[in-house]
Order: structure tokens, then C-alpha cells, then sequence
């Protein structure tokens, strides 16, 4: 009897591995581009509203503003020139947890290749807004470089129609392409200076240079319908200028809003945009930091909280809901946190904490400091520890919570079922979910026998009652615990519970900012986000 019989039935003969490992190379490497696309994006305004379909189908933009840069990198970070392997386990890692959240679109700029857009939405089901950025960070001109882009300049307006153009042709047929963007807050950064513009008087100036901006958007709109149907947008920071970019660029399908108002923007926003440029409101960036500069520690409780406000509203304002019915949706800012924002080149290993704008609108607005923290803003942690090269992910409770808010599309959902949905959904829960996986990556297996044990606890104790200087709510600190174990018997089975306990004490109050009314006895308002940043392991 032959050795490879004895072993017939147990083990594959080494030629049958090779072929499969082959062909699952194969089927995981990103698949050539198809010469047009296999779906159609309509944008249509019915008598419910704006609605954005794909193939005749309702498409919701539950999106993030896709954030990769590992710790110790910065704005200089390349992943598409990296090695084809560890940018496709890149893609992998954050597009598996994309996924599951039910993120249905990302925003991308320019740069990246069009292979990996077909390769994340054949693997992922996940969309790419693809986003030029239109001059917006200096421009160089013929070998002169302008650190404030002059869009009046008609070189440079000629250069950047050029470029549009190429953008359009590189994507538009490229599956997985959802819409373009044009710009980033280019509002923002209207600065130059010329004989034309200092000849005006002060008060014009602005709104001089506005034209010219806006007037450039139109044209870049205008030469990009040439080449695409594709829905055609722009990123405007809040409603700045918004009677201008009525009159110059009215011809945009989308208008995108880089918007920071706190929980809510309310009615008023969305009634301009309606009665100005009736066109669909898409929230280009939103969201809320995760580093309280209030109580100086990390604060997953009020992110999470302010993305439930802010989507809720979100879902209100949408189609078929009786009010504006003017947004499609949102890209959260943003995916993960980036260790370099603060120093730009220095300390890329610290994760820092100083704040470099203020906005008293958010939960930790107080007095007259900087309370807006650009190293926090991912609603996914990234670990110094790593995995294959890739950073550790670990979903903060804004995670869970948008998790658990998609699971509902706003274009299916009533008013009433939205109502019911959104106050269904606890934050403390999602904290608690939080928690756990924060353990789960902190402590890892204990015992394996064949398989894994894994048990953690984290809590905070005190009694001591303080008061909260920014909205006048008494609370206790409280004592409170989260008990995770689990059990992982063999690779594809798993099972855990999570424990949360708590006692404390919170007066009734309302938010003196957002009308936000608190009445509880032990789910303390304080104690319920603290746990996971005070704790004891």
C-alpha cells in the first residue's frame, strides 16, 4: 500500500494545496477595471423629497471620511505606494468593520488608485466618493507656487479645470465610484491678495473673492457633466456664501457641508439651502471628538451621544419626513484617530490632547478654551500595538451606536418608527460594548486550551459629588463596573457576556445648550461615560 493511500481522506496531496492557495490569491487580489460602469446613481427630487438611488434603488450615504494614517505618520503618508499586500490588508482590516457598522460609502481623495476603489466595493459592497480638492492648499502655477490659491488668476483657473477633467476620466467608469466631490472648505481659505481686489473697498473684498471661488466651481461642474453622469458636488465649509454659490454655481447636483454646529444644525439650516439652491444637503464632515477638554480625559459616552443627536436629526430631514427632506445622508469625521495633527511633523507618536480650535456648541465648550481636539475625532481607536503591520482597531461606543442606528435605512423608516428607533438605542449600552472590546484588546487570552478564555473588568469608584461647570448638572462620579467573559472553543465559534453595574446619583436638569433633559437614578449621566477612561484594571 502506497503512503499517499494510507492517507487518503485525511490530507490533501501538496500539488492540490499549491492549486488552492493559488486561485485564493488570485480571487483576493483587486480585479481589472471594467470599461463602464454596472449601475446607474440617479439623484431625483419626487414629491417626497431629494432620494438617491442606485439601480432604481433607495442608497442612504451612511458614510465616514475614511482616516488611515498609522502612528508615526503624517500628512505625507503614501498607503498606495506601499506594497500591494499590506495595502490590500489595510483595506481589509478597516472595510471588515466598515462593513459590519453598515457603512454604505467613503470619502477618498483623488490619489488613490482606481483598482482599490473596484477592489473595496466588489469585496465590501462599499461605495467611493471620490473628492478633488480643487486647489484648495496652495497651488504652483508654471513653477510659481501661491500658498493662498488666487482663483482669479486665469492660468490657474485654466490648470484647475484641467485637472478636473482628468479626475473625471480616471473614475468615471471605474465600478465602485459613487459621485464626485470638488473642494475642502476652500471658503476658508480665500486670503490672497491682488491690485483687483485691495482697489475695493474692505467690505467687498470678501465677497469679491467668494465670486471668483464659486464662479470656478460652476465651470469645473459644467466641464465634469461633459464627461460623467454621475451625481457632481461640492464641499463647502457650512453655508458661507450660500446666495453666491446660488447665483455661480447652481448647476452642482450635491451640496456638501463640512459642518460643526454642535448636536444639531436645526430647521433653519436646512430651510435656507432649501429656498436659496433647493439641492440635496450631503454632510461632506460632522461629528464630535472623543477627548473631553472639560474633564482632560477621553470621552467616547459624548461622541457617541452628540452622533446619535446629530443623526437624528439627519433622519428627520430626510425623505419622505414631512419637514425639508433635503439630506442624503452623512460622511462622520472621521473613521479612525490621526496621531499627527497637532505636531503635523513633530511628537507622531503621542497621542495628544491639546485643543486647536474652540466651539462652545459641544459637550466640553467651556469658557474660552480650545476644546476641539483633532487628534480624537475617529470613531475607531488606533493601538500602538499591531497586527500583521496594521494598528490594532478598537470601535469606540460611536461605533456600536452608529452601528445601531443604520440598522434602520432613514429612507424605509416613519416618524414615528424613527422616534421609537432612536430612543431605543442607549449610549451606556453601546459604552458597554465598548468596553468590552477596549478589554478584549487590553488583556487578551488568559488561558488557552484548545481554544480561549478571556475574562476582564474595568471600573471606577468614588463617592465624591461634583458639579459640572458647563451645564450646571450635579452628578456623582458613582461606582460602576463592566465584567466581560468569554469563550472562543475552536476558530469560528464565540461566545461572551458583558456585566455592567453602576450606582450613583444624578439630579434632574435640562442641558442648558440643547434642551436635553436628564431624570435618572443610577444610570448616572457622568458615571455611565467615565468608566472606560477612569478605570481600574
Amino acid at each position: 500500500m502506497s503512503r499517499y493511500s494510507q492517507h487518503k481522506g485525511r490530507r490533501l496531496p501538496p500539488y492540490c494545496i499549491i492549486a488552492l492557495l493559488t486561485i485564493m490569491s488570485v480571487l483576493s487580489m483587486p480585479q481589472p477595471v471594467t470599461a463602464e460602469l454596472p449601475y446607474t446613481v440617479t439623484l431625483e427630487k419626487e414629491s417626497r423629497g431629494w432620494i438617491l438611488r442606485v439601480d432604481g434603488e433607495p442608497l442612504p450615504i451612511n458614510g465616514v471620511v475614511w482616516s488611515f494614517t498609522p502612528i508615526g505618520e503624517n500628512y505625507n503618508y503614501d498607503l498606495w505606494s506601499q506594497d500591494e499586500r499590506y495595502i490590500r490588508r489595510m483595506i481589509d482590516t478597516d472595510a471588515r468593520l466598515m462593513q459590519e457598522m453598515g457603512v454604505t460609502a467613503v470619502r477618498l481623495f483623488s490619489e488613490i488608485p482606481p483598482k482599490w476603489v473596484s477592489y473595496l466595493y466588489r469585496r465590501y459592497g462599499i461605495y467611493t466618493i471620490i473628492n478633488n480638492f480643487m486647489a484648495r492648499y496652495g497651488y504652483s502655477v508654471d513653477g510659481r507656487w501661491y500658498p493662498n490659491t488666487p482663483y482669479e488668476l486665469p492660468r490657474l483657473r485654466e490648470l484647475v479645470l484641467e485637472e478636473a477633467r482628468e479626475t473625471i476620466e480616471t473614475y468615471k467608469d471605474v465600478p465602485g465610484v459613487l459621485f464626485f466631490l470638488y473642494g475642502n472648505e476652500n471658503n476658508y481659505g480665500l486670503q490672497w491678495k491682488s491690485n483687483q481686489i485691495e482697489d475695493l473697498p474692505v467690505g467687498q473684498r470678501a465677497q469679491a473673492r467668494a465670486r471668483y471661488l464659486y464662479s470656478l466651481f460652476g465651470e469645473v461642474i459644467a466641464a465634469s457633466k461633459e464627461l460623467t453622469d454621475l451625481p457632481i458636488g461640492i464641499v463647502n465649509g457650512d453655508t458661507q456664501y450660500l446666495d453666491i454659490i446660488a447665483e455661480e454655481a447652481s448647476n452642482l447636483d450635491i451640496f456638501g457641508l463640512n459642518i460643526y454646529r454642535g448636536a444639531r444644525a436645526e430647521s433653519l439650516m436646512f430651510e435656507s439651502v432649501a429656498e436659496l439652491l433647493d439641492k440635496p444637503i450631503l454632510y461632506t464632515e460632522f461629528g464630535a471628538d472623543a477627548w473631553n477638554a472639560a474633564l482632560q480625559e477621553e470621552d467616547g459616552y459624548n461622541q457617541a451621544r452628540f452622533l446619535k443627536s446629530q443623526w437624528r436629526e439627519i433622519y428627520e430631514q430626510a425623505y419622505g419626513k414631512g419637514r425639508f427632506q433635503n439630506i442624503i445622508g452623512g460622511l462622520i469625521f472621521q473613521w479612525m484617530d490621526e496621531w499627527w495633527k497637532y505636531g503635523l511633523e513633530d511628537e507622531l507618536r503621542i497621542h495628544n490632547t491639546e485643543g486647536t480650535w474652540r466651539q462652545p456648541a459641544y459637550y466640553d465648550g467651556v469658557g474660552r478654551a480650545n476644546n476641539m481636539n483633532e487628534e480624537w475625532w475617529g470613531i475607531i481607536a488606533q493601538s500602538p500595538e499591531t497586527e500583521n503591520g496594521i494598528h490594532r482597531r478598537v470601535p469606540r461606543a460611536a461605533f456600536y451606536t452608529m452601528q445601531a442606528i443604520w440598522e434602520e435605512s432613514m429612507y424605509d423608516i416613519s416618524n414615528a418608527q424613527l422616534a421609537s428607533h432612536f430612543d431605543s438605542i442607549q449610549v451606556e449600552d453601546q459604552v458597554a460594548r465598548a468596553d468590552s472590546t477596549a478589554i478584549r484588546h487590553e488583556i487578551g487570552n488568559l488561558i488557552t486550551l484548545g481554544g480561549s478564555l478571556f475574562l476582564g473588568a474595568r471600573g471606577h469608584f468614588s463617592s465624591q459629588i461634583e458639579q459640572n461647570q458647563y451645564d450646571a448638572v450635579q452628578f456623582s462620579h458613582g461606582e460602576h463596573a463592566t465584567v466581560s467573559i468569554g469563550v472562543k472553543p475552536v476558530e469560528d465559534l464565540e461566545g461572551e457576556v458583558t456585566l455592567r453595574a453602576q450606582v450613583g446619583t444624578l439630579d434632574a436638569a435640562i442641558h442648558r445648550n440643547y434642551s436635553y433633559q436628564i431624570s435618572s437614578r443610577g444610570a448616572g449621566y457622568d458615571s455611565a461615560h467615565r468608566s472606560r477612561y477612569s478605570g481600574i484594571d
